[in-house]
């Protein structure tokens, strides 16, 4: 992720702009980090720190590169990607909570607490 941020600050960046995918690349980039992080990670924390990123970046370009204009449209794009992502994987992860529910055997005992404590609270 740190390579690819300075990459993608560097002047004469490598960039779909021309392509008409411009939007797209935002939207995927910040996309896979969340699904790396959400996904393999199995934690969401990293949401506020990829969100701050994707914020930062374009800020940083635009200083770096003598920009005319900050671009908010690809910051709109970079946090779409996270947000996107988030809901996949919230969906996922009820959907996992209620597989393993219809797994347990009847009468199983609960966990302490019960539920699933990823998402601090009863997966009911």
């Amino acid at each position: 992720m740190a390579v690819g941020s300075v990459i993608y600050c560097l002047p004469r960046h490598p960039h779909l702009r021309e392509s008409g995918w411009h939007a797209l690349s935002h939207v995927m980039l910040f996309g896979g980090a969340g699904l790396w992080f959400f996904r393999f990670g199995r934690s969401l924390w990293p949401l506020a720190p990829l969100a701050a990123l994707a914020a930062v970046l374009e800020v940083v370009q635009w200083q770096v590169n003598g920009y005319a204009h900050i671009e908010y449209a690809d910051i709109a794009a970079n946090e779409l990607g996270l947000m996107l992502i988030l809901a996949l994987e919230l969906l996922l992860r009820r959907r996992e909570a209620k597989i393993r529910r219809r797994a347990e055997p009847p009468g199983a005992p609960q966990r302490p607490g019960g539920g699933d404590r990823r998402f601090g609270r009863s997966a009911e």
